[in-house]
């Protein structure tokens, strides 16, 4: 959007923390010099000391003093414009401080900047500031405010649009979020939700949930807090939410779709969650797993500490995903396969409909001594990006069933492919080439063939047929 470079420092005035804009723009003799910073004295304030201190030692056996990895730096998903998160230092008491910032046009065409204070209140909050220069500190605009105490809301944000609306929503984690949910039944049928579990309950179970992700939607009247975000969770001891980042849209639906890190749920697990135009779907499209993944010799611990995407790595079109595993230095590169539509159709229907097998020939071999009749089988791709490497000629094989006997008793077909008399095959294979035209945002291929069909002899009804075919 702009040549902005946004930066989280949770440290200063007594943790309480602060936040700086600064332009970056290549144009330094007309690019503003002021260095913008949200609002941090005690009588302006909008958190609290230590609001930005962010501990994790509420009885975790991840950390342990003494250890010689240090996690001093952490990067966040991707953000327009270019944000610079802050710094984390790990303290004696094992304890982590951090402060995730994001940018985007929340509040209409100024350019707006969110900042995580996963300490503040108890419960942690989220504060929106608006840039008005040359006038310093920036305005507060909105403060969002965690559910549970020692939640960490706002450990983590990000930015993206989720419904496609063109308005960009706003995404914070929790990893700290925990709720358990103890169920009831008596009879295995009368069931009641409870606050905890009674002792004698004939058939109980129990639900638990570790770390949330918080959906705020933007609306026409670019208000965050309308209405109730949307909630996400993850597994108990999970630390799900721990980082987000912006996936880009994945799928080219117009709507841009997110990425989650669980890096303690086993050894780590990454879930995707697709946008649609209805907000975000809850259910994950993916859920990726190290030891799933083959170019691995062995998982990688904390897998999903960091994440950042929608950059396109490889120029096929679809953004990739970087996956950072703390614990075992180690960075993943997933990158993103082209999926296309493939539409097979046969034309004309009429063709197909109402034939009299005692007429011989067809208007394509007049002087067949069978019925005989013709279709068209075609092809049509469609592809929300310009294919790559040359495939704007795709090579596609297919085959085409004339009739399937399942269920049935019929042991021979009443029609076969070609001219042929003696094999009478009732399917046949073949290869089709597809060419097409591409366009500003999507390319199209469509190719079509002919096959004739002949009726056997014994046939004294006319026909309707049904065909099933397949590509690859």
């Amino acid at each position: 959007m702009n040549d902005t470079a946004v930066i989280g420092t949770p440290g200063p005035y007594t943790w309480r923390g602060t936040m700086y804009v600064i332009s970056v723009s290549d144009d330094f003799l007309n690019r503003d010099k002021t260095f913008y910073y949200s609002p941090h004295q005690e009588e302006d304030s909008p958190v609290d000391k230590y609001s930005y201190l962010e501990s994790d030692g509420f009885g975790s056996d991840h950390d342990h003093v003494g250890d010689d990895k240090r996690d001093t730096r952490r990067h966040g998903g991707s953000v327009t414009p270019r944000c610079l998160e802050g710094w984390r230092v790990r303290e004696l008491t094992c304890s982590k401080t951090g402060m995730s910032v994001t940018a985007a046009n929340f509040f209409g065409n100024k350019l707006s900047y969110a900042a995580g204070a996963p300490r503040a209140n108890g419960t942690g909050q989220v504060v929106l500031f608006i840039q008005q220069p040359p006038a310093n500190p920036m305005s507060l605009q909105l403060i969002l405010h965690g559910e549970q105490f020692a939640s960490s809301f706002g450990y983590e944000i990000t930015n993206a649009d989720i419904n496609g609306d063109t308005l960009p929503d706003l995404i914070v984690g929790a990893p700290f979020y925990f709720s358990r949910e103890v169920v009831m039944c008596f009879k295995e049928y009368h069931c009641y939700r409870l606050p905890d579990l009674i002792v004698g309950a004939p058939f109980y179970f129990s639900r638990e949930e570790g770390g949330a992700v918080y959906i705020f939607m933007n609306n026409a009247e670019h208000c965050l807090d309308c209405h109730e975000p949307i909630k996400l969770t993850g597994k108990p001891e999970s630390r799900f939410g721990f980082a987000i980042a912006n996936l880009g849209d994945l799928n080219k639906d117009g709507c841009d779709d997110i990425v989650v890190g669980a890096p303690y749920e086993d050894n780590g697990v990454v879930y995707i969650y697709l946008g649609s135009s209805n907000g975000i779907i809850t259910t994950p499209a993916q859920i990726i797993k190290p030891q799933d993944l083959p170019v691995l010799n062995q998982p990688d611990k904390t897998f999903g500490y960091s994440l950042s995407g929608g950059l396109d790595l490889d120029q096929n079109g679809y953004p990739d995903l970087l996956i950072g595993a703390y614990e075992h230095d180690s960075v993943i590169v997933l990158r993103s396969r082209p999926i296309i539509g493939i539409v097979t159709t046969i034309t004309p229907e009429k063709n197909l409909q109402n034939i009299d097998p005692n007429k011989q020939g067809c208007p394509k071999d007049p002087n067949s001594n069978h019925t005989c009749f013709t279709f068209n089988t075609c092809c049509y791709i469609e592809s929300r990006v310009k294919l790559t490497r040359g495939s704007q000629n795709l090579n596609l094989n297919y085959s085409i069933e004339a009739e399937k006997f399942l269920g049935s008793n019929r042991k021979f077909s009443r029609v076969w492919f070609g001219s042929n008399s003696k094999g009478r095959p009732h399917s046949v294979k073949k290869s089709i080439i597809l060419s097409g035209i591409v366009a500003s945002e999507f390319e199209e291929l469509e190719s079509c063939l002919e096959s004739k069909l002949q009726v056997a002899e014994k046939i004294r009804h006319s026909l309707c047929l049904y065909f099933g075919h397949s590509s690859q």
